[in-house]
C-alpha cells in the first residue's frame, strides 16, 4: 500500500467538509419545519447532530496528518537545498584551489635547479594532517594535490623526491623556505645534473611498482617495512641503471650498512 500524499488528504478532507456541510443543513432544516412530526424530528435531529460531530472529529485528523506531511516536505526540502549548498562549497573550495595551483604554475621561473623533498620535520603539538600538507605543496608548487599526496608519502617513508626540476635558483629558495614555515618540510635545492645522488633522474613509477611487488613492500636484509628505500645494487655512479634488477629495497640502517662494504 502506497503512502498517502499530500493530495489525497486534500481530497478526504473535502469529501469530509462536504458531508459536514450536509448534516448541517439537515440539522437546520429539522429546526425550521415545524408540520415535521416531533419523535422524527428529534431522531434526524440528533443523527444530525451526530454526523456533523463525527466530521469535526475526522476533519481534525485530516488537518493533523496533513500538517504532517507539510512539514516532512519542508524538511525534504531542507535538508536537498543544504546538500546543494555542501556541494557548492565543495565545487568552490575546488575551483579555488585550482586557481591557487596555477597560479603557482605561472610563478614558476625556469633555471638549473631542482628542488628535492627529503622528509618532514617532527614538530610538537603541531603537526599538520598529510591532506593539509598535501594542500600547501599544491599551492606553493602547482602540483596537483594527488601527486603532491603520493610524493609526500614517498618522502616520509621511502627515499628523497623530486618536487620541481628546472627552476630557478630564487623561485626554488621561495618555496623551501614557504613549505618549511608552513609544516616544516625538509627540502634540499640542487642544480640539475648535479653528481650529489639527489637530482639524478628519478626511477620510472612502474619500476617502483615491479620491484615493491617482487620484494613484498620490506627490507630484503631484516624485513623491516619502516624507513623504507631504493637502493641500487650497482650504484648510478659506477654506472647502475634505474632497472628492476639493478634495485632492491631496503631499510635505512641496511642500506646504509651496504653502502659502507661498498
Amino acid at each position: 500500500m502506497r503512502p498517502r500524499s499530500e493530495a489525497d488528504v486534500k481530497a478526504d478532507v473535502q469529501r469530509v467538509r462536504s458531508a459536514r456541510k450536509e448534516a448541517t443543513a439537515q440539522f437546520e432544516e429539522t429546526m425550521t419545519k415545524g408540520w415535521v412530526r416531533r419523535l422524527h424530528r428529534n431522531r434526524v435531529h440528533r443523527q444530525a447532530q451526530n454526523d456533523r460531530a463525527a466530521a469535526d472529529v475526522e476533519l481534525y485528523d485530516l488537518q493533523a496528518e496533513l500538517k504532517g506531511l507539510r512539514d516532512r516536505a519542508r524538511e525534504e526540502r531542507e535538508r536537498a537545498r543544504e546538500v546543494n549548498r555542501a556541494e557548492a562549497r565543495r565545487v568552490a573550495s575546488a575551483e579555488t584551489a585550482e586557481r591557487r595551483r596555477l597560479a603557482a604554475l605561472k610563478r614558476l621561473k625556469k633555471g638549473p635547479f631542482a628542488l628535492v623533498l627529503t622528509g618532514v620535520a617532527s614538530r610538537s603539538g603541531q603537526q599538520r594532517s598529510e591532506s593539509e600538507m598535501a594542500a600547501a605543496i599544491s599551492d606553493a608548487t602547482g602540483i596537483a594535490v594527488p601527486q603532491a599526496r603520493r610524493t609526500l608519502q614517498r618522502a616520509i617513508h621511502v627515499e628523497p623526491q623530486p618536487l620541481l626540476d628546472e627552476i630557478a635558483e630564487t623561485t626554488a629558495i621561495r618555496i623551501k623556505m614557504n613549505l618549511e614555515t608552513s609544516f616544516g618540510a625538509r627540502l634540499r635545492i640542487v642544480r640539475t645534473g648535479a653528481s650529489d645522488g639527489l637530482a639524478r633522474k628519478p626511477i620510472p613509477p612502474r619500476v617502483r611498482s615491479e620491484v615493491w611487488n617482487r620484494d613484498g613492500g620490506q627490507c630484503v636484509d631484516c624485513g623491516s617495512r619502516e624507513r623504507l628505500e631504493y637502493d641500487h645494487i650497482v650504484p648510478i655512479s659506477k654506472g647502475g641503471a634505474n632497472t628492476a634488477r639493478n634495485l632492491e629495497i631496503r631499510c635505512e640502517s641496511c642500506n646504509r650498512r651496504k653502502g659502507a662494504s661498498i
